[in-house]
Order: C-alpha cells, then sequence, then structure tokens
C-alpha cells in the first residue's frame, strides 16, 4: 500500500489528488487508488472577526467529505462500468497571486485570506489553459459535453461558463453549490458525483474538471466517457 498525504492545496486539493492517481494508475494499470477529501472548514471560523472575509467565508464554505475510486487499466477488481476516464491533466500556477487566497496562522488559530478580486484575476485567464490542454489531445472546447467544475462562487461559475462557451453544462456545480456551499477539496467530487447522477452524455463524449486554489493556482483533467 502507498499513501500520499496532499496538503495545503485548499480548494484545488480534490482535483490534484485525481491528478497524481491517474499517474499512478498509468505506471501501475493493475493498481486501484483511492481519493479521499475530508474537509472541516467550519474549524476555521474566527468569532471575533467581524471582518468582511470572515462572514464571506463563513456563509459559502461548509464541512463535507468525498471519496473516488480510480481504476487502472489492468485492475480485476469487480466489473466494469460506463463512466468518466481521466485522459490527462495540467497544474498552472499564477504568478505574483499568492495574495489571493490561504490562510494566516496567528495565535487564535487560521485567519482566512480570501481576496475580492478572486474572480477578476481569473476571468478570461482559464480558456487558454483548457484551449492548451485539449489541443494537446485533439480535442477542441466544442467537444467538450459535460464538467465537473469546482464552485469556488456564484462570479466564478457565471464567468467559467461564459468564458468557455459551457452552455449551461455548469449545472451540476450550481446545484452541489446551491446545496452544500464551497466544500474547499470536496467540492469537485461532489459535482462529480452530481454528474454520475444524471443522464450520461454520449459514449466517447469529453468532459473537464477544473478546480482553484491557493498559490493562485488550476488544477485542470481533461475526461472522456466511456
Amino acid at each position: 500500500m502507498v499513501r500520499l498525504p496532499i496538503t495545503e492545496l485548499g480548494c484545488a486539493a480534490g482535483a490534484a489528488a485525481l491528478s497524481r492517481a491517474r499517474e499512478h494508475v498509468r505506471a501501475y494499470p493493475e493498481h486501484n487508488v483511492l481519493v479521499m477529501s475530508i474537509e472541516l472548514p467550519s474549524l476555521t471560523f474566527q468569532k471575533q472577526d467581524l471582518s468582511m472575509t470572515n462572514l464571506v467565508a463563513a456563509s459559502i464554505f461548509g464541512d463535507g467529505a468525498a471519496a473516488v475510486l480510480v481504476r487502472g487499466e489492468r485492475a480485476a477488481d469487480g466489473p466494469v462500468r460506463h463512466g468518466p476516464v481521466l485522459v490527462d491533466s495540467m497544474c498552472h500556477l499564477y504568478p505574483e497571486s499568492q495574495y489571493l487566497m490561504g490562510f494566516e496562522l496567528k495565535d487564535g488559530g487560521f485567519h482566512i485570506v480570501l481576496d475580492r478580486d478572486v474572480p477578476h484575476a481569473l476571468r478570461g485567464r482559464v480558456r487558454p489553459l483548457v484551449e492548451e490542454l485539449c489541443t494537446k489531445n485533439g480535442v477542441t472546447l466544442r467537444d467538450l459535453k459535460f464538467t465537473a467544475l469546482h464552485p469556488g462562487g456564484r462570479r466564478i461559475l457565471e464567468d467559467l461558463d461564459a468564458d468557455l462557451g459551457l452552455g449551461g453544462l455548469t449545472e451540476p456545480s450550481w446545484d452541489v453549490l446551491r446545496e452544500y456551499g464551497n466544500l474547499s477539496s470536496a467540492t469537485v467530487l461532489f459535482v462529480l458525483d452530481e454528474v454520475l447522477r444524471r443522464t450520461p452524455p454520449p459514449l466517447g463524449s469529453y468532459g473537464l474538471l477544473a478546480a482553484f486554489g491557493p498559490g493562485f493556482s488550476a488544477e485542470l483533467s481533461l475526461m472522456r466517457w466511456q
């Protein structure tokens, strides 16, 4: 058994863990990888902090846990079901963006850093990354038929939908944001579960999984439904 703790990646950690799982099963196709995400953002709530940042964080962040089993091509445990396959992934670190998101450790615990400029910092800067990932794999944005996008907030989802021309494919993300809020790294796994609960896209169609976190960073994965 191999254990790989992934910490300090915040909201991007769930997507990053799936990327590491994909790399492992590519090297060891007879293996399975269990990705687990347990988040308790409520523990960082500072009741004496009346700043707008703390109040916004308290209103959108929630506690949650999720798990995903990533199967290697030659893994023999159980029947094969239709679902998303991780085709490729990429990570991007935006330069000079560390002020946007994170935590400051003070005497009273963790104090969230959540700059109001986050949506503006992402606007127009995600599409080039997605196009790069798609082009590398012979796919275009028009080929994307489903998405699992981390719902960091209303403005971020609206901008991603418009920037990528997704035409409503972000609906699973909206549903998770509405029902559960932002569960940090577990959120994108909740969205992926929501995708699996819906009418499946056509076999062979492509999808995008994406999450954004401290750094400021983007974790992207191209998926194919088979």
